[in-house]
């Protein structure tokens, strides 16, 4: 019993299930961005269903503007263009699925003379990544 607990057995035993720990890890972490959704979220079934959810949180995403336009717009309208919207779905070297979400449209109201660009990382469950994300303004 004394030789198997020495420190060197222990050592070696330690060293050996550390990769195990981190793919454990690293499973339980994909596991929970894919398929844990919070309130208001849910899973994402296709690009219809993604570019839908991207529409709902396109206001949420960083804000530019190319030139005199200072204030993010109030509501965008994706749904006049026939080519608005384009969606595809990726997985990341852990395997976390992430939704490219790229949108066109025109701001509404006052300033409808302003084309809108929105590119939307989301999570599988919808959240978006704010800060891999952009609203653009630009006059059109």
């Amino acid at each position: 019993m004394r030789k198997m607990l020495r420190a060197r057995n222990v050592f070696l035993l330690s060293l050996l299930s550390l990769p195990l720990l981190i793919f454990a890890w690293l499973g339980h972490f994909t596991y929970r961005l894919n398929n844990v959704c919070g309130p208001g979220e849910h899973l994402i079934q296709s690009e219809d269903d993604a570019i839908e959810t991207a529409k709902a949180r396109a206001l949420q995403a960083r804000f530019g503007s190319v030139e005199g336009f200072t204030e993010k717009p109030s509501f965008v309208d994706f749904s006049h263009l026939e080519n608005c919207c384009t969606a595809a779905r990726i997985r990341t070297i852990f395997g976390v699925i992430v939704w490219e979400v790229y949108l066109n449209g025109h701001a509404s109201g006052e300033s409808s003379n302003w084309r809108v660009r929105a590119h939307l990382p989301l999570s599988n469950c919808g959240a978006l990544f704010v800060d891999e994300s952009f609203l653009l303004v630009d006059p059109s």
